[in-house]
């Protein structure tokens, strides 16, 4: 279960993803994943276009994906924090990133700025929620039917 990641401090903020990331078909978008040590591809249909699917690569640094779906989502940790069904959100002064960093912290060569340019942010789908921290976000669209297709080839990055 998520709440075992982390927990709500109370502090954090959910704001939208700057750049805004496609909207996700809310009923099949056919959720992909792929990843390494480095990166993490998702690939999704996009609402109300059944001819393109959204890229979206993260340079993770730790990935969930799992519950909740859309039926349970009010259970989510972030829920009374503004996380709602279906919008692709960041969490500022996010739990997760402030537990990677104290669980970090018996690195003999801890520092604790390394995690300030960390960000967390919550992709809600139909089925399930991916979660991810990573420095930056980026989206392409491509003219496809099947996310699962768009990664078959695809390279990441340390590929």
């Amino acid at each position: 279960m998520l709440a075992t990641m982390y927990e709500a401090s109370g502090k954090e903020r959910v704001i939208p993803i700057e750049p805004l990331l496609p909207e996700a078909d809310a009923g099949a978008p056919e959720l992909r994943i792929l990843a390494n040590d480095f990166e993490v591809a998702i690939a999704y249909r996009i609402a109300g276009d059944d001819d393109r699917v959204a890229v979206v690569r993260f340079d993770a640094r730790a990935i969930y994906f799992g519950d909740p779906n859309d039926e349970a989502f009010q259970g989510h940790p972030l829920y009374r924090s503004g996380l709602r069904h279906y919008t692709f959100a960041e969490v500022v002064k996010s739990p997760w990133i402030s537990a990677m960093e104290k669980q970090n912290r018996v690195h003999p060569s801890h520092d604790r700025a390394q995690f300030s340019s960390l960000r967390h942010f919550i992709l809600p789908f139909h089925d399930g929620t991916f979660e991810c921290v990573a420095r930056r976000v980026r989206a392409t669209i491509t003219d496809a039917v099947d996310p699962a297709r768009v990664l078959t080839n695809a390279t990441l990055d340390g590929d």
